[in-house]
């Protein structure tokens, strides 16, 4: 199978690249498309920066990053004049192509709450930058590309080269991605009830189905001289950006809120009705650091200590905790843990026994030391009386 990537040559006589003016508007039509989709990209990453608040945002602003890096290197492969420069190019947006599918990943399993492949996932990266250091040796050995050519037919002029056995594991790779993150999305979107979270989660989700569509149409080798691929990370693009500031994909007035909540001196910890965590403030992360390997333990001793009506004590610390369910247009969604230190109340309490302890066994000792002089008194007068 023969790639081809864009690199446009002006002709020698001096006419059309593609040989005709249809040609011309087409390659014209497509150079618009990529500088748009990298302005676009860039304006995107610039708004995630300024709300990174949460790791699933900063999953988002990598997968945006290497994205306008694909699309930026890809312009400068049909911007390019030659085989040499078109190659460089070439290498230069495969730094961002090559991330762009784990990006997604790691964006969509943090979307989804997916935490099984969280092993996996150090795997899949060393396998991405190996990946790399096969396309930046390209030029050495056939496992990714060989027989490395350039052409001045078709829609413009463009590289030709024919893939090698690593390319398909690759793809294969990528395959595997799309088809993981679709049948999460699918997942998820069936069991959301908030509509607001539903319509961003069809946007991502149509985000990944045009990559998924886009990716599959290239590896079947559709487009013989552009790279569809790169306009399916476009398509990406547009969706993501409906799914920001159409339907608020970073939730800033839930980040408003954690902002407020995370000042609160109480923890809390929300729960869905699958008993999985939804939110934890930043006081609770510290009360319970093991909430991150271990959240089914922390929600154990909570219940715990509500079923015994006994408080939490972690060191020297009381803690008081308080359940209560989280409704949602009347059906119940959850609950939410309310954790307070109670210590000082705790303290005064237990002082304030130990002062009636005191006083009581002071009374004691008094009606005691009444009663021993009472007849310490009372045995002389009743000799003398006779």
């Amino acid at each position: 199978m023969l790639f081809f990537a864009g690199a446009p040559l002006p002709p020698a006589n001096g006419g059309i690249c593609a040989g005709d003016a249809g040609g011309y508007s087409m390659y014209t039509i497509l150079l618009v498309i990529q500088y748009a989709s990298v302005a676009g990209m860039l304006f995107e990453v610039s708004y995630i920066s300024r709300n990174l608040q949460k790791p699933l945002h900063g999953n988002l602003f990598f997968a945006l990053c290497v994205m306008m890096e694909n699309n930026a290197g890809y312009l400068l492969v049909m911007l390019a004049r030659d085989q040499q420069e078109a190659l460089a190019a070439m290498m230069l947006g495969y730094l961002g192509r090559l991330w762009i599918p784990f990006a997604l990943l790691r964006f969509v399993l943090q979307l989804c709450r997916f935490n099984k492949l969280n092993r996996a996932l150090p795997f899949f990266a060393f396998f991405h930058m190996l990946t790399y250091a096969v396309v930046l040796t390209c030029r050495y050995h056939s496992l990714f590309v060989h027989d490395i050519g350039f052409e001045a037919d078709g829609l413009y002029p463009h590289l030709v080269y024919e893939y090698g056995i690593w390319y398909y594991l690759f793809s294969l790779l990528v395959l595997l991605y799309s088809l993981i993150m679709l049948v999460l999305l699918v997942r998820k979107l069936r069991a959301e009830e908030s509509p607001v979270e539903k319509n961003r989660l069809v946007f991502v989700t149509l985000a990944v189905v045009s990559f998924s569509l886009c990716s599959g149409l290239h590896f079947a080798g559709v487009g013989k001289v552009y790279d569809v691929s790169v306009l399916g990370y476009s398509f990406l693009a547009v969706f993501v950006f409906i799914a920001l500031f159409r339907y608020d994909l970073l939730d800033t007035q839930a980040l408003a809120q954690d902002f407020v909540i995370d000042r609160l001196s109480e923890g809390i910890i929300s729960v869905n009705e699958q008993g999985q965590i939804g939110y934890v403030n930043s006081p609770a992360k510290k009360l319970f650091p093991s909430l991150a390997s271990a959240p089914q333990e922390v929600l154990r001793m909570l219940d715990g200590s509500l079923e015994k009506g006994e408080p939490l004590r972690i060191g020297d610390r009381v803690y008081h905790p308080e359940s209560n369910t989280l409704f949602l247009d009347g059906k119940k969604v959850g609950s939410v843990y309310v954790i307070a230190d109670d210590t000082e109340h705790y303290r005064y309490m237990e002082q304030l026994e130990e002062q009636k302890q005191i006083a009581a066994r002071a009374n004691a000792a008094k009606t005691t030391f009444l009663s021993s002089m009472s007849h310490e008194i009372r045995t002389p007068i009743n000799a003398v009386l006779g």
